[in-house]
């Protein structure tokens, strides 16, 4: 109706189209715009500012349903929604509706949204930024005072194309004053995004809820700069040696001004799971950690190349740690002991890779055990349920039960905790990771 063509090719206007145009576009274009940014643009004037540049805000009564037909819309600018009140905006399915920005900016923002719903939409960039490919924001520029509260969004997905650094901000730029709380995500997707899949940066950014989905292929997670959030059912694929060595988390709750956060029956592939700091309290309830990595467990008489990671033998020498080949070789007849230093050895909150031990001489293969972070709190509410894997777990008090440890040392430092600042009950050393499977105690 407005003009898109939406077939993910280039259709940059023309000064002719812009002479003919003159008094019915309502938006200010120039020479070489996209024709679908104009049509979505033009689209949303229509939808919910009445076709005028004055949005209907709280008038919500006359907003219209804004459907966008099956297609690959290619936007040079990003399609802005301001001062958005109860708006729809529906695509025909994510794959099937595709936004797609081609410059170093959003494919998709708002500048004020307030209990919108967005559905059935991708949203792509193919171009690095440091932003998100969907900004959800308000009250950042100084043309309006609206913030964020109440969205949703459901079966959409956010790809960053590897390039772009968040594949969705929350009040990235807009912050505290921007709010930016009680927004919920239902069976969203995050892809491929530098930084972050999710990034939330407000401390009034609080009661965000995600629901199933999935992110993958992000070095971090979700990322909370400030805020809180509650995720429940959200399955996680973020590698595991490129993860641990970019620093990155599932979850990563960084500041808090008495914040409480949840993270329930979810299932990740990654190797690092969720780092908490600054007395963030977050309950940890029925999570399940099922990576593994890259070259498996430790094999007798196997060749390894340089730079193998390996963990060791189910119940063996190995003790549920991880080891990095410095030479290539062929593995001994019998699994070395783990030499690893004791727990909490020249460690820092912050995740990251340590080398500690001395080498380990294994037939013509030499190796250094290979240690991080896999979950770490400070000001832990609960942790219950959960099966834990190959990194160090290292939670700061509260009710920590019936969970599954990798390895000895983990269960060991729980149980150095204060006593009067931790209850714990029935956790489990299986050191091939499973659920409940090994020994009560070391």
């Amino acid at each position: 109706m407005f003009g898109a063509i939406a077939d993910g090719a280039h259709h940059p206007i023309k000064q002719a189209d812009l002479d003919a145009h003159k008094g019915k576009w309502v938006g200010n274009y120039a020479i070489g715009d996209e024709r679908d940014y104009i049509g979505l643009q033009e689209a949303i004037y229509a939808s919910f500012d009445n076709g005028t540049l004055k949005p209907n805000a709280s008038n919500a009564r006359l907003n219209k349903v804004l459907y966008l037909p099956p297609g690959s819309y290619l936007v040079n600018k990003a399609p802005t929604l301001t001062e958005s009140h109860g708006g729809a905006i529906y695509g025909a399915g994510r794959f099937v509706t595709t936004i797609t920005s081609t410059f170093a900016g959003p494919a998709f923002q708002t500048n004020g949204c307030w209990y919108t719903q967005f559905t059935g939409i991708c949203f792509a960039g193919h171009v690095a930024h440091d932003g998100g490919v969907f900004e959800l924001d308000g009250n950042y520029d100084g043309t309006n005072k609206q913030g964020v509260q109440g969205n949703t969004f459901k079966d959409c997905f956010f790809d960053g194309g590897g390039v772009v650094s968040k594949a969705f901000a929350l009040v990235r730029r807009g912050g505290n004053k921007a709010q930016g709380s009680e927004n919920l995500f239902l069976d969203c997707h995050f892809q491929s995004a530098k930084f972050a899949g999710v990034y939330i940066s407000g401390y009034n950014a609080l009661q965000n809820t995600f629901i199933g989905g999935n992110i993958q292929g992000c070095i971090n997670g979700i990322y909370v700069e400030a805020g809180s959030i509650n995720v429940d059912s959200m399955g996680f694929q973020n590698g595991f040696q490129k993860q641990i060595e970019g620093g990155g988390f599932d979850i990563v709750l960084r500041n808090s001004a008495d914040d409480h956060s949840s993270i329930k029956n979810c299932r990740t592939e990654s190797a690092c799971f969720i780092a908490a700091g600054n007395n963030h309290f977050v309950v940890i309830d029925n999570n399940n950690i099922v990576n593994r990595p890259p070259n498996g467990q430790w094999l007798p008489s196997h060749h390894y190349p340089k730079g193998s990671l390996i963990a060791g033998q189910t119940k063996g020498n190995g003790n549920g740690h991880l080891y990095l080949s410095t030479t290539e070789g062929t593995s001994g007849t019998a699994e070395p002991a783990s030499p690893v230093a004791p727990y909490g050895a020249a460690l820092s909150v912050k995740h990251f890779l340590a080398m500690v031990g001395k080498p380990i001489t294994d037939g013509s293969v030499t190796w250094v055990p290979y240690e991080y972070d896999e979950a770490v709190t400070s000001a832990t509410v609960a942790v219950t349920n959960n099966t834990f894997k190959w990194g160090r777990d290292r939670f700061a008090g509260g009710e920590i039960a019936n969970n599954s440890f990798a390895r000895a040392d983990n269960l060991e430092s729980l149980q150095r905790l204060p006593v009067g600042t931790t209850w714990l009950m029935n956790n489990h050393v299986t050191r091939n990771g499973g659920w409940n499977t090994g020994a009560l105690g070391k």
